[in-house]
């Protein structure tokens, strides 16, 4: 028997999609993508964009991690460029695979799943692309912004699973916003350089031509870097949205603490992590620790998306962040030098267990709709269906 109960398959045929409001840059852009989306042809699967604009944001990151595991190390200005360029590209996909499937008539919630469970996983990548171009190093801002980004990621398919609405922005700042910046960074970053980032208001003002004397601003002002001032202004408003999301969940919801208990999964995922950080090997792989646990909760957040579409209950004890943990003990033991091989073994075999465990449970729960409705998933083939409502 698959993930997917046999009411569950049932429940898809009432599921309904609302989204939140558009920003004003999304409806900026929507003429641009309209005009776009009438290049894709009809007999390509509105899937298919999906899953090529998802396979491009993981190659995004996937070439920034093959020149540096440390987050510390300035990458050839061609990779930077080529990460903001995949990143934009995958936004594009991410705009007009809804805009094709309707123009295809082949809407389904096979298609939302796809859609949320591919953006679920490249929420990650996006989040540690910033890290790596920001130079972050195996610190614990590294982990404070990848877990806030995980949270409020969360906590907006959370808010639907209960709620039946997808928030996709905060009043005029949303996705397609966060997503713009991250790309923005990235290209800043091979056309100007990633140090620019590390300049501080004092030498930009000089570099200017003004004496920083002459302003009034104050001297501990003067001494930030730009870096800094901009994360600093995105950790506000990480925290901002993730209570927001929250608490204008929970006090719609009866059951306060099952919703709550759904954060279960994130948070044992962010302490396992933090644990990881604290292991000497976390300065020379911390990009592969953050990966594992990217993919962990990436996978988490696609098994909510499912139980919204199903009427299911999430699972709170989840073998895969118990797994990741245990590999964190084995690594805790086995501390010194004589043991380093070992920790990188232990890293490698839980990439390799997160990675099929994704892929097993993700193309099992495919099949199983796919074949309850009567269609493919890269494909508008139709096939017989081999159960019935």
């Amino acid at each position: 028997m698959g993930f997917i109960t046999k009411q569950g398959l049932q429940a898809l045929t009432q599921y309904k999609y609302h989204s939140g409001v558009n920003t004003k840059l999304d409806r900026f852009l929507n003429p641009f993508w309209e005009w776009l989306e009438h290049f894709i042809p009809l007999n390509i699967a509105p899937n298919l964009v999906t899953f090529v604009g998802f396979l491009l944001v993981m190659s995004s990151y996937l070439i920034m991690i093959f020149y540096d595991q440390t987050f510390k190390k300035f990458l050839p200005p061609w990779v930077y460029i080529t990460a903001g360029i995949l990143q934009w590209a995958y936004q594009t996909l991410d705009a007009l695979d809804g805009k094709h499937a309707r123009r295809t008539k082949s809407s389904s919630p096979l298609g939302q799943l796809f859609d949320h469970g591919c953006d679920s996983f490249a929420a990650s990548f996006l989040a540690l692309s910033v890290c790596q171009s920001l130079r972050f190093g195996p610190t614990w801002e590294i982990l404070f912004f990848f877990n806030l980004v995980q949270f409020c990621f969360f906590a907006a398919n959370w808010g639907e699973y209960h709620t039946g609405i997808m928030n996709t922005g905060w009043g005029n700042i949303g996705v397609t916003e966060g997503q713009f910046t991250m790309g923005l960074s990235l290209a800043l970053c091979g056309i100007i350089g990633p140090d620019f980032y590390d300049i501080t208001f004092e030498q930009l003002i000089r570099k200017a031509g003004t004496n920083p004397k002459m302003l009034i601003i104050p001297g501990w002002m003067l001494r930030y870097s730009l870096k800094q001032a901009v994360m600093g202004v995105v950790y506000v408003g990480l925290v901002v949205v993730a209570v927001y999301y929250y608490f204008s969940t929970i006090i719609l919801i009866k059951d306060k603490v099952y919703a709550t208990l759904q954060f279960v999964p994130v948070f044992a995922n962010m302490i396992t992590t933090a644990l990881w950080s604290t292991l000497p090997i976390f300065q020379d792989h911390a990009a592969l620790i953050m990966l594992i646990s990217g993919v962990i909760f990436s996978l988490n957040t696609s098994r909510v998306i499912v139980c919204s579409l199903t009427k299911m209950k999430s699972p709170i004890i989840q073998q895969e962040y118990i797994v990741y943990f245990v590999g964190y003990l084995i690594a805790r033991l086995m501390f010194g030098p004589e043991w380093r091989k070992i920790d990188v073994l232990v890293l490698a075999l839980l990439i390799a267990y997160v990675s099929v465990a994704s892929i097993v449970w993700a193309s099992g729960c495919i099949e199983q709709i796919a074949s309850y409705l009567g269609i493919y998933c890269l494909s508008l083939k139709k096939r017989q269906k081999k159960l019935k409502e």
